[in-house]
């Protein structure tokens, strides 16, 4: 789906849940007054403890074009690995919603920029396929040059970039270091058993 205006979605939510054990499936559904909500179901599997020996399985991608790959047979192929897999991880670029044949569709000129970088989001996060992957695997992502802005773009002139950034953190579980980091730009680090992984903007 590509959007040419706001995205017509209400913003990403956070669920805590305290009290897991590692290393354990769980299953899940969201109900609101009582009534299950339609696609809100799935599986998540908690992460082996901290700083003991454990072998996993991880899967990486890139580059989610909707609009020149409207199939997306990668999804399937991860939701059909699910089980064997601890999580995905997304190498960068993310959507291409600020370049497309009409013209580049710029946070800084809009008059909302946060509902245009949400839209951003959005244009890859309701393909139907990601969204079926995503309710099983966990997913954490690289912030990448397209994911707000333009090719090999830095973004040292992109006003909205802090914006764009804490936008990037609500849609994506990338743990958040903090403030001191956040200054520094994206950069996010986690560990499965005794692996770092560090994700660098």
């Amino acid at each position: 789906a590509r959007f040419p205006g706001p995205a017509p979605a209400e913003p990403p939510a956070v669920i805590e849940v305290s009290g897991l054990a590692a290393d354990t499936t769980y299953g899940y559904q969201l109900f609101r007054d009582g009534a299950s909500l339609p696609n809100t179901d799935g599986q998540l599997r908690t992460l082996p403890p901290e700083n003991q020996g454990s072998a996993f399985s991880f899967a990486f991608g890139s580059c989610v074009r909707n609009e020149n790959d409207s199939v997306q047979l990668g999804w399937d192929q991860l939701l059909e690995r699910a089980d064997e897999l601890r999580f995905f991880l997304h190498l960068g670029d993310t959507f291409y919603f600020f370049e497309d044949v009409l013209g580049r569709r710029s946070p800084d000129s809009a008059g909302d920029p946060e509902r245009v970088i949400g839209a951003a989001h959005l244009s890859s996060r309701l393909h139907s396929k990601f969204l079926a992957m995503a309710r099983r695997l966990p997913s954490l992502a690289v912030w990448d040059d397209h994911d707000f802005g333009g090719n090999n773009s830095i973004g040292a002139h992109f006003a909205n970039r802090a914006l764009a950034r804490d936008v990037f953190l609500s849609y994506w579980a990338n743990p958040d270091l903090g403030p001191a980091w956040r200054a520094l730009g994206l950069t996010s680090r986690f560990t499965v058993g005794r692996a770092d992984f560090y994700l660098l903007d």
